[in-house]
């Protein structure tokens, strides 16, 4: 019943949300050898249903002409000032979404694609949409390209998955959609959410620590991603009503701390605050992960070095020497969380933040988003 409660207020406050500008077609980040290339199209499965309440792709009013995005994409990769790398293409959800990525649009971003001298071509998208016949048209369109699909896991706690996530993540299957991408010879990249509300400090740990490590049992990568507080999401409410807090900074550190150091080569951190997507004339700002004064640049100098820098014992002692620099007491103050006993359990926490947020929002007719 208490899902129920946040899908329902998922689906009040986006129906409030601002759409795209009528004329942005694709989205684009650039970090290094990484040119990330976001078709904008209309709403998420996920998002129209009420799920992913931390979660904020927005949408556009509908699907735009084939002929705009192809050439949208054209020109941004032809205006690329340094080589690219890797070639990340996405939209505001599943990129393997029939719904949101016409299946004539996607081979003909593929075929584009293959057009440029870019050893690697990744794609985000929902597990369920992987199919048979999308993976063998990257096969037949992109040989010789190294393939990475990177996909949510966020985590791998059924009770999380659904009570949270809701975002009908089943594990058995999630696990055959790997084997028969592996199959193809191509990559897998697991998406894992560092703080989940609902959960303590040291829930949060265990959490993401479970899933990293599920990941690497099954050989993939891991994408690990500190949650953002994003206008427009019940997670943004919370926070307001203080039912939430940022996740600190150190969490994600002490994370990467206690993943072996063999595997350290494995692990990528995204949107640490290296990022912010906003609407045009709201006033409304992310939330970013929080840190002290004292310790914020040495965090994003840290984290730059760490992206830079794929080899394991490398990127174990910028995690040593980081901890070592920051003399401030944010390290001390998470410490203290993730030993802080807590007496209630989360389905108790759960249920009782629900019913504060049925009362705060979806009984009351007029509220600020």
């Amino acid at each position: 019943m208490s899902k129920e409660i946040l899908r329902q207020l998922n689906r009040k406050i986006r129906s409030l949300r601002p759409k795209f500008p009528t004329d942005a077609v694709c989205q684009v980040f650039r970090d290094s050898g990484l040119l990330e290339i976001g078709f904008l199209s209309r709403c998420c499965k996920n998002d129209l249903n009420g799920s992913c309440m931390m979660c904020d792709y927005g949408c556009a009013a509908d699907i735009k002409p084939q002929e705009k995005y192809l050439g949208e994409m054209k020109h941004i990769l032809d205006s690329a000032d340094t080589p690219v790398e890797c070639l990340l293409l996405c939209t505001n959800g599943s990129f393997f979404d029939a719904g949101q990525i016409p299946t004539s649009l996607f081979k003909e971003i593929l075929a584009l694609a293959g057009q440029y001298d870019i050893p690697t071509i990744e794609f985000e998208t929902h597990y369920l949409d992987v199919s048979s016949e999308k993976l063998s048209m990257i096969q037949e369109t992109l040989p010789g390209k190294h393939i990475i699909i990177e996909m949510g896991l966020e985590s791998v706690d059924p009770l999380y998955q659904e009570n949270v996530l809701m975002k009908n993540i089943d594990l058995p299957t999630y696990e055959k959609t790997i084997w028969a991408i592996q199959q193809c010879g191509f990559e897998v990249e697991t998406n894992i959410m560092v703080g989940l509300p609902f959960l303590n400090a040291g829930e949060q740990m265990r959490a993401a620590f479970d899933a990293v490590m599920w990941s690497f049992a099954h050989q993939c990568k891991v994408v690990l991603f500190p949650i953002n507080i994003k206008p427009y999401t019940v997670l943004m409410q919370m926070y307001k009503k203080k039912m939430y807090a940022p996740v600190s900074h150190w969490l994600l550190i002490f994370l990467l701390d206690s993943i072996p150091v063999e595997k350290l080569d494995a692990v990528t951190i995204a949107w640490y605050g290296n990022r912010e997507e906003t609407y045009d004339g709201s006033d409304s700002s992310t939330v970013f992960p929080s840190a002290c004064p004292h310790c914020q640049e040495k965090l994003m100098r840290f984290y730059s070095d760490f992206l830079s820098d794929t080899n394991c014992e490398r990127r174990k002692n910028l995690i040593a020497q980081l901890k070592a620099a920051c003399k401030c007491t944010c390290p001390a103050k998470q410490i203290d969380l993730l030993n802080q006993p807590d007496t209630k359990s989360f389905e108790t926490r759960y249920t009782s933040y629900c019913e504060t947020l049925k009362r705060e929002f979806i009984d009351k007719e007029d509220w600020d988003v």
